[in-house]
């Protein structure tokens, strides 16, 4: 026989994070490689496009492509490419960091692509690790 905890219904229904003000709620997704921070999207309806308004950006290679053995440099390009086209384009990005370890000659167009989209949301703080 199964027994339900008292706090199971309440469990269901609470949830904290959804509730926190926008800019706290950014800044702690803003601790994640973006790639983990878009993830949470599926958490709720609210949250369906959370990857796309977050005001700061940390894309790393090397966590990427390392991190799933099915992942190449190419789909590292692309996801970066991607998340900035889709990026809304009311809303700033605050801090972008592109870190790609030993890669930066053969993605230098793709760098400077990325530079420019960025710009198109005033970016305040940029950061590139070659």
């Amino acid at each position: 026989m199964l027994y339900a905890s008292p706090y199971s219904s309440c469990l269901k229904t609470m949830d904290r994070i959804s509730n926190l003000p926008t800019h706290i709620r950014d800044l702690i997704l803003s601790l994640l490689p973006t790639e983990d921070a878009i993830k949470t999207s599926i958490l709720s309806k609210q949250w369906r496009n959370i990857g796309y308004t977050l005001s700061t950006l940390n894309f790393d290679k090397y966590h990427f492509v390392f991190k799933n053995e099915k992942r190449t440099e190419k789909k590292f390009e692309l996801f970066v490419y991607n998340t900035l086209i889709r990026h809304h384009y009311r809303e700033d990005i605050q801090r972008m960091k592109i870190s790609v370890a030993n890669g930066g000659a053969a993605l230098s167009t793709a760098i400077h692509d990325w530079i420019t989209l960025a710009l198109l949301h005033d970016i305040r703080q940029l950061e590139v690790l070659l």
